[in-house]
């Protein structure tokens, strides 16, 4: 019978589940025979011989929550620690790119670095996680969210975010709010946070959790300053990135502030050179693949992770767009230039005219002599101990090695990493503006015939966090997410 009202009890409302409760206690307590208190079963623990209120399990429950509530009601200003109350969001999807509203927490807290505007790193400040215990904090600062009220997007700054990379998610503090004159109201499924009695940012109730109400993450990170788009565009040059945002000459570029450093000293040690030699000029070619400059670089100070000492360009001379292929030995350059070649004509769709290069040994080689022949390309050489003839080639791995040097200095990685920095220094310079091509235009744009656009991408070397798939979190309390470099 017992058994039943449980049952029963589980379908019904919560006022219904209280009087069945009141039922099951009044049968028991009216028994009066010890025997029988082994009949009934606790709804909290489900083991028997006691009801829920008189449930151990359940009294040390509350004690630790008493206990941690205390903790949280005497975080005075003394103190740089932190308190978060939170439960096990393991069943929760995707919970990492939103906000929570709680009111559990002491402080606001972002587990992604993308999210911060101002920051400043710390060491030594910590938060509690319930049970978990005491986590690190590696960083404090200012987020602002775009946030969307009744339809309209807005912007809203919380100050002091704590920088809690190994959450896995992000939280806004009620008290924190609540500190800064806030109004805010948890009702009805809907979350409400008013400012000076207007409305300034809203949420909806989920799986028990109150979300706001946000535009897209990658909205969010892509709008930046001027500063740290010239350091996610690989440190080139500002004015070419004003030029850029002034004339919306590519897509997802977006500034809200025209700041910059006095002296970027990455850009000061990696790209010191001498005035320039005067262009000797040209014709201007009409066509992608009439003519494709190369050259070879090396060998590097040490071998790249991918094992290469080399590093070989190939850029066509209309769109100037360029590609890059990484050697072991130079005598590899024509096995890669014929890969290169069938990728490029088959996007172009135009047979390659012009090879000019130096006359270094890997470029007239008997091999490479019988491949032009085979393909009707006219090689094209330069002066002996002349790179300055070789202009376009020269100049661009002059400036790969700056541009590599200089994202590695700036975030002092490995210098085994060479490779893929110059590789992200090609994929930049394939999308930023040059005086080398008409106004307004990228090699991008003139190579595919569409708008490149930067809205993903971030600083080279920058700490970066992984969400893991839940099959490599470590049980219900481990890191939701990894460190690493991007």
């Amino acid at each position: 019978m017992l058994q039943e009202e449980r049952r029963q009890a589980d379908k019904s409302p919560a006022t219904n589940r209280i009087g069945d409760m009141a039922l099951v206690g009044a049968n028991y307590r009216g028994q009066g025979r010890r025997g029988d208190l082994f009949k009934i079963e606790c709804y909290y623990c489900h083991n028997f011989g006691h009801i829920s209120h008189d449930c151990p399990e359940l009294k040390a429950k509350k004690q630790r929550q008493d206990k941690t509530a205390a903790i949280a009601a005497d975080d005075g200003s003394d103190s740089d620690d932190a308190i978060c109350l939170v439960g096990n969001s393991a069943e929760i999807n995707d919970i990492s790119k939103t906000w929570l509203v709680d009111c559990a927490v002491s402080a606001h807290m972002c587990w992604m670095r993308g999210w911060f505007d101002d920051y400043q790193t710390t060491t030594g400040r910590s938060l509690t996680m319930g049970d978990k215990g005491p986590v690190a904090t590696v960083g404090v600062g200012t987020v602002v969210l775009n946030v969307i009220v009744h339809g309209n997007t807005s912007r809203i700054k919380l100050e002091k975010v704590l920088h809690v990379p190994t959450m896995g998610f992000n939280l806004m503090s009620v008290g924190m709010m609540e500190e800064r004159g806030a109004e805010v109201s948890l009702n009805g499924g809907q979350t409400i946070i008013k400012m000076n009695q207007k409305i300034s940012a809203c949420g909806t109730r989920k799986n028990g959790l109150y979300h706001l109400d946000i535009a897209p993450m990658s909205d969010v990170a892509a709008v930046a300053s001027l500063q740290l788009w010239h350091e996610r565009l690989e440190n080139v040059d500002v004015a070419g990135v004003k030029r850029m945002i002034k004339n919306k000459d590519i897509d997802g570029l977006k500034c809200f502030s025209m700041a910059v450093k006095d002296v970027c000293e990455p850009c000061v040690y990696g790209k010191a050179a001498l005035t320039p030699m005067p262009n000797a000029g040209g014709g201007l070619l009409t066509k992608r693949l009439q003519l494709v400059h190369s050259d070879v670089g090396g060998p590097m100070s040490q071998l790249s992770r991918g094992g290469a000492l080399y590093l070989g360009t190939f850029t066509d001379d209309f769109s100037q767009w360029t590609d890059v292929v990484f050697l072991q030995k130079k005598s590899d350059l024509l096995s890669e230039f014929k890969k290169w070649l069938t990728n490029a004509q088959l996007h172009t769709g135009t047979k390659i005219k012009i090879l000019r290069s130096d006359k270094g040994v890997e470029y007239v080689s008997n091999a490479f002599k019988a491949f032009h022949d085979e393909t009707g390309t006219t090689h094209q050489t330069t002066v002996s101990d002349t790179p300055q003839h070789n202009g376009v080639a020269g100049r661009l791995n002059r400036v790969l090695v700056e541009m590599a040097r200089t994202m590695m200095q700036h975030k002092d990685v490995d210098q085994d990493l060479w490779a893929d920095a110059i590789k992200t220094a090609v994929y930049t310079k394939n999308r930023v503006i040059s005086r080398a091509v008409p106004v307004g235009k990228t090699f991008f744009e003139l190579w595919t015939g569409n708008k490149p656009s930067v809205s993903h991408m971030r600083v080279f070397g920058s700490t970066c966090w992984v969400l893991l798939h839940k099959s490599h979190i470590d049980g219900t309390f481990g890191d939701k997410a990894a460190k690493g470099v991007f």
